[in-house]
């Protein structure tokens, strides 16, 4: 996972997890309840309409609980050269 620099790009989001043979997952953390920003929320629907995978993170467990899905569908098939 690569982890952006805050004053890169203001809004963009925190991390990129990056997956052999899958597409980028952008992620943006906040702390459990909160709201992203409005530059947060607008790159957001940018990554979305752009067709990206974007994830709004505040619990933790649900994030491992999304990586290691990802990570099963994807061992599962035994080719890491097909796409997740």
């Amino acid at each position: 996972m690569i982890q952006t620099k805050p004053s890169a790009v203001n809004g963009f989001p925190d991390s990129i997890l990056l997956l052999p043979g899958c597409p980028p997952v952008f992620i943006e953390f906040k702390a459990p309840g909160k709201k992203p920003r409005k530059n947060q929320a607008r790159w957001g629907e940018w990554l979305d309409a752009a067709q990206f995978h974007y994830w709004l993170v505040d619990d933790f467990d649900d994030f491992n609980k999304w990586v290691k899905r990802l990570l099963f569908v994807h061992v599962k098939s035994k080719d890491i050269t097909k796409p997740c």
